[in-house]
């Protein structure tokens, strides 16, 4: 601890200074908090602020009883000076554990303080782990619904919220920003069509169709040509099973995107819509098809012990999925081996040919292929209406829905393009950070999310012609990723993000049709045996 000592008279004098006589002095005596205070508003009055905050930190630990008007003195003190010191100008980040610290009192117990400078603490805490996102959340969340936030740092939090897929934060402040936008309404109508459109987003996502829409028409009101508001009106039409009214919403904002020059956004439109139709108008799915994909993995990082030569991630694969959801006779099984010419893939190969033999599985052997083509190839051959991709490290859990559950659903929802089994519990998390469901899912047993993933899944035959195949068949810059798994998921979701950034969050979702197998919070179906 550095002692401070009065300085010298003189020109330019401060009232605190360091003494160099005293840096070295072990038996200095330790400053008094009110000290403390002093020195370190001298150290940033004289720009010396990495030492200033040296010193608040220490006055944290040695002071932390010391209250002023029911807050922390030195917290405050801390907090300040880092925000200044964030306002001037990007800063080095070594601070964020220690403002971390304070700042949770300060939320709630100074907001003045905290939340005029909200997106620097989100700017701050976003990358500290692993309590940063809780205090970024409740920072949110206090700043949502207090009136003291003006209109323009509630629409960037709503914002960051929608980037951050915090659905609580959006729920808590959607009464807020309505009623705001509609005391603006006679003033600024345009200009508030945006903030409109995702107000009517938050409230499908906490499934208020009814809400959705009067937002959704505010804006059609303000602006007859925007899009992204009638994309919205079909997406509530489809949540509450008015589907041929969706299929016109949808229709009228494809048109609408095409004169804006939006052209992937609406071939994305056109693509759903002609799935809705034709499936309305035809037969319901009524064959499966059971894919396996295989390879000698060079990623176990546990059950080292089923990998190559032997097969035993296959082997389980086969037998959990057998027990947890028997398929009818006649279900074709086919493994696709994706074969490197190596000792250790040759000794695969000759187990796996006898395996499948004695399986009764099918078997193509494809050579250095990756993931991308293997799905190419695999949806080339078959011709069943829904195809189950399996991939070998994949272990079902009971009770899993049976096949005719799966063909059933797809019948009686023809919005419905993927249905996962998900390898985790259904929270919302990573691909699954947002979780979305309707009146109409929550009566099917379903929750639709916003991406696609490589998890083992139900899928239909003309979605992937369709929608999928357009994206894969060409694309081979992902394929090296995650040792040759990312060239599918890697593909379409770079898409669904684009969409988002045109019609909402919330549009591409439904459009696209990707739902999990069961309510949020629904324990696993499936394990994942290798990773």
């Amino acid at each position: 601890m550095q002692r401070l000592a009065p300085a010298s008279p003189g020109r330019g004098a401060r009232p605190w200074m360091l003494d160099p006589m005293t840096l070295s002095k072990e038996d200095a005596p330790p400053l008094a908090s009110d000290e403390i205070l002093e020195a370190s508003r001298a150290l940033l009055r004289d720009g010396r602020r990495d030492e200033a905050l040296d010193l608040l930190e220490e006055g944290c630990r040695r002071f932390p009883g010391a209250m002023a008007d029911g807050v922390p003195v030195f917290g405050q003190a801390f907090v300040q000076a880092v925000l200044e010191a964030w306002e001037a100008g990007p800063q080095i980040t070594r601070r964020r554990l220690a403002l971390q610290a304070r700042l949770v009192g300060l939320i709630d117990g100074h907001p003045a303080l905290v939340l005029p400078r909200f997106q620097w603490l989100d700017y701050i805490l976003r990358t500290s782990r692993p309590f940063g996102p809780v205090v970024r959340t409740h920072l949110w969340n206090r700043a949502v619904v207090d009136p003291a936030v003006p209109f323009p740092q509630l629409l960037r939090l709503v914002s960051f919220a929608f980037h951050a897929r915090a659905t609580e934060t959006l729920r808590l402040a959607v009464p807020r920003l309505r009623q705001l936008l509609a005391r603006r309404l006679a003033r600024h109508g345009a200009e508030d069509v945006p903030a409109w459109c995702q107000a009517g987003d938050i409230h499908l996502l906490a499934d208020e169709p009814v809400e959705a829409e009067a937002c959704y028409r505010t804006a059609l009101d303000q602006d007859p040509a925007c899009a992204r508001a009638v994309v919205g009106l079909a997406c509530a039409a489809l949540a509450r099973d008015a589907t041929e009214l969706a299929c016109t919403l949808a229709e009228r904002a494809a048109d609408m995107l095409r004169e804006a020059g939006e052209a992937e956004a609406a071939a994305a439109i056109d693509g759903a819509v002609l799935l809705w139709s034709r499936r309305m108008a035809v037969a319901p799915p009524a064959s499966l098809e059971v894919v396996f994909f295989c390879h000698v993995s060079g990623k176990l990082n546990r059950n080292a012990h089923l990998g190559a030569p032997g097969l035993g991630l296959l082997e389980g694969a086969v037998r959990s999925l057998r027990q947890a959801m028997p398929l009818p006779d006649g279900v074709p099984m086919t493994v696709f081996y994706d074969h490197r010419d190596t000792a250790m893939n040759r000794a695969f190969l000759a187990n796996l040919m006898r395996f499948c033999e004695e399986e009764g599985l099918g078997l193509v052997i494809n050579t250095e292929h990756g993931l991308r083509r293997q799905w190419l190839h695999a949806f080339g051959r078959g011709d069943a209406d829904v195809v189950m991709v399996v991939e070998q490290d994949h272990d079902f859990i009971p009770p899993c829905p049976s096949p005719a559950e799966i063909l059933d659903l797809f019948a009686r929802r023809p919005d419905l393009n993927q249905l996962r089994l998900n390898r985790r519990a259904n929270i919302a998390t990573g691909f699954d950070a947002l979780l979305v469901q309707g009146a109409r899912d929550r009566a099917d047993g379903v929750t639709f999310t916003a991406r696609f993933s490589n998890t083992p899944q139900f899928l239909r035959r003309d979605f992937y012609a369709g929608l999928v195949l357009p994206r894969i068949d060409h694309d081979i810059g992902n394929d090296g990723r995650n040792q040759g798994a990312g060239g599918v998921e890697d593909n379409i979701n770079p898409w669904l993000r684009r969409l988002e950034g045109v019609i909402g969050v919330v549009a591409p979702m439904r459009l696209a049709g990707l739902a999990i197998w069961g309510h949020p919070g629904d324990p696993a179906r499936c394990a994942h045996m290798g990773v």
